[in-house]
């Protein structure tokens, strides 16, 4: 069995902490911000505790793999988490908090994803994606996640 590999990415947001909540909770719109995961069947609007959805990713291989997520936490401006399996087995943990910033117009967003996979898993997984350092390619992603986020919720703040 692998151990856990924690990889964490922050990024402040000028928008209120509950806006930016319901934007990542909105599983649905995942695909929007995300690099990796390409749509979500789920329901409109932020998911509750327990809701169940599948996710469609697509790695630099340019194959597609799905999961099956379960939220574990939905506490509104305050945090998100679900979490992956695949074949009934653990893949990882994804998890958003959101702290406000200044006089609660700006919000810092923490995403953190642990990744739970065995040594199975983490081979297939590696070979269909054709990412072998996960770690880095969460990261990397991740900002681009926090970025896309940042650029649409700044954008219709000024929109108004």
């Amino acid at each position: 069995m692998r151990s856990t590999v924690e990889v964490s990415v922050a990024a402040v947001i000028e928008a209120e902490p509950k806006a930016v909540y319901e934007r990542v909770a909105d599983v649905a719109s995942m695909g929007r911000w995300s690099p990796e995961c390409v749509r979500t069947a789920a329901g409109v609007g932020p998911a509750p505790v327990g809701a169940e959805f599948k996710g469609t990713n697509k790695g630099p291989s340019g194959r597609s793999w799905s999961t099956r997520c379960r939220v574990m936490v939905a506490r509104s401006g305050e945090r998100f988490t679900f979490r992956v399996r695949f074949w009934g087995m653990p893949v990882a943990t994804w998890d958003y908090r959101f702290r406000p910033v200044g006089d609660g117009t700006a919000t810092e967003v923490t995403e953190t994803a642990v990744d739970q996979r065995n040594r199975l898993l983490w081979f297939l997984g590696s070979a269909v994606s054709g990412v072998w350092d996960r770690s880095a390619h969460n990261a990397e992603t991740m900002r681009e996640t926090l970025e896309r986020l940042r650029e649409t919720l700044e954008a219709e703040r000024r929109a108004g």
